[in-house]
């Protein structure tokens, strides 16, 4: 995967500043998701709201780290049948009134 440009970003353990890139091959699995039904500004700006909620989980990629992102190719309408398991695979999707390309990991 392409490295992604520099963010800001806070170690979770320590709270440090003094991050490394990480090159993952993209698989993974699902370990923890929430469907969020009242969407921050931005995401209801791309249509999400209690009619149309959207998924973001814990990805437990195959080299053992984990991630939060937004996962796509499940319906956050029916959050009982998302399962914990659950196989994935990273993608860039458009986001935001920019279309900026995001992280986010497809069912």
């Amino acid at each position: 995967m392409e490295p992604w440009p520099s963010l800001p970003g806070r170690c979770v353990s320590c709270s440090g500043t003094k991050l490394e890139w990480f090159q993952f091959r993209g698989a993974g699995k699902l370990a923890a998701f929430t469907s969020i039904f009242v969407a921050p500004p931005a995401m209801a700006k791309e249509g999400f709201n209690k009619n149309n909620p959207y998924v973001v989980g814990v990805i437990e990629l195959d080299e053992g780290t984990k991630i939060v992102a937004r996962i796509t190719g499940v319906n956050g309408k029916k959050p009982e049948e998302i399962r914990v398991g659950t196989p994935l695979k990273a993608e860039f999707i458009p986001a935001g009134a920019d279309q900026k390309k995001i992280l986010a990991f497809r069912a």
